[in-house]
């Protein structure tokens, strides 16, 4: 059943959108050669502060997202996320009520393999 789905997303989805982008010529990795530029490398401008580092986006990434609309890439993740939680075979495991996760439940094997 689950390849079946992937079938379909893929052949139904993910298939047309890059034939159509094909088509239309369009190369968001930049992966063409181009007789206007020397080389793949992309310039960027040197950022002073170190306080970048401590984040997921850098300074540049969000300058460029500023008052575009969230990605479509952003919303198939979050479905297929979802979606997975139907196929999945291991299913979340939670603590009876009143009574913490302790390890008293695990093997002792498992501590030596590690």
């Amino acid at each position: 059943m689950m390849t079946i789905l992937l079938h379909l997303i893929y052949w139904f989805t993910l298939f047309p959108t890059r034939a159509l982008a094909w088509l239309m010529r369009r190369d968001p990795l930049m992966l063409r050669r181009h007789p206007s530029r020397s080389s793949f490398w992309i310039p960027l401008a040197p950022v002073e502060e170190v306080q970048h580092y401590f984040q997921q986006e850098s300074p540049q990434e969000s300058i460029h997202r500023a008052g575009r609309p969230q990605p479509v890439a952003d919303w198939v993740v979050r479905i297929l996320i979802g979606m997975s939680g139907w196929f999945s075979t291991i299913k979340p495991r939670s603590a009876p009520a009143g009574k913490a996760q302790t390890t008293d439940d695990i093997p002792d094997e498992i501590y030596t393999l590690w």
